[in-house]
């Protein structure tokens, strides 16, 4: 009979021990599940950030575009005015070399005739 309750006892012991492994396998297991969940969180608001950076850098390369874009045109347009204005120049020059050519011809013809003293008519 003491054997039996000697086998019994230590039989009782390792099951005890055995449901204490367990329970302790049970809350670790308990734990994982919890940081996994947590991670998944994690993992979703850094998809969802990564989404909303990415959405942001598109919107910003389209604004950068279109500034590109507007600021190409407005260089064509001020470079348009240039060449207009260069044009202009250009027949502003020949114009007052004509005039400079005339007004020098008629200073010749004005000389010629205070050294000839010739008096034309009225």
């Amino acid at each position: 009979v003491v054997v039996v309750w000697l086998v019994v006892s230590q039989n009782e012991e390792r099951m005890q021990r055995m449901q204490g492994k367990v329970e302790e396998m049970a809350r670790a297991q308990g734990r994982m599940v919890d940081a996994k969940k947590r991670y998944e969180a994690e993992i979703s608001e850094l998809v969802a950030a990564l989404g909303a950076a990415k959405q942001e850098q598109q919107l910003m390369g389209e604004a950068l575009e279109k500034e590109l874009k507007g600021r190409k045109e407005t260089k064509a347009r001020v470079d348009a005015g240039i060449g207009a204005l260069q044009e202009r120049m250009a027949e502003y020059a020949r114009v007052e070399g004509g005039l400079r050519a005339e007004i020098d011809s008629l200073r010749v013809e004005r000389d010629a005739l205070l050294k000839n003293k010739t008096v034309l008519p009225a």
